[in-house]
């Protein structure tokens, strides 16, 4: 009776972890960091954006999942900033992939066939998509936290130090050009 209950109990240990939930890929968590720090530098990262394009004129587009804490208050800021928003779409698999291009290609070669001319006998073109490609990077260390924020061509970062138990940056924001 023992040995079954025994194996009955290994089993059910075995399979739960088994069942144990994926980590979500391109996504990390800040364990290590304070919520108000990193809540503090998403705010400068959001002022950064509004010295760098007009807020109501700029659509920034996420070039990666920005599911971590730090993205969520970015993306939230910058929203409330007024700049337009199109988050990075999940992952997808090879076929996912295929299955859309094929999709595409179907409604493209529909859309030839049915070439819109707008009121003054013109071909109306589709808008090209003039949003701002935006990634950032959170780095840091147990007293020293960096951001690098990269739209378009241009490279910004900016480095902060808890001093007296508080945040503050270390220098001015340094923007680089390639």
């Amino acid at each position: 009776m023992k040995k079954i209950l025994l194996i009955v109990l290994t089993a059910i240990v075995l399979l739960g972890c088994i069942n144990k939930p994926k980590p979500v890929k391109h996504a990390y968590r800040i364990t290590d960091v304070p919520q108000e720090v990193i809540i503090a530098i998403a705010k400068d990262a959001v002022a950064q954006m509004s010295v760098l394009f007009p807020s109501t004129k700029t659509q920034i587009r996420f070039t990666h999942v920005a599911s971590d804490q730090f993205g969520l208050a970015f993306i939230d800021g910058l929203r409330t900033q007024g700049f337009s928003v199109k988050e990075h779409a999940p992952a997808q698999t090879l076929d996912q992939v295929l299955a859309d291009h094929q999709e595409q290609q179907k409604h493209l070669n529909e859309d030839i066939n049915k070439v819109a001319v707008g009121k003054n006998g013109l071909i109306k073109l589709e808008e090209p998509d003039n949003s701002v490609p935006l990634s950032y990077l959170l780095d840091h260390t147990r007293d020293n936290h960096t951001i690098t924020l990269t739209a378009g061509n241009l490279k910004s970062m900016r480095s902060y130090a808890i001093e007296g138990g508080e945040l503050r940056p270390s220098g001015h924001w340094i923007n680089k050009e390639p």
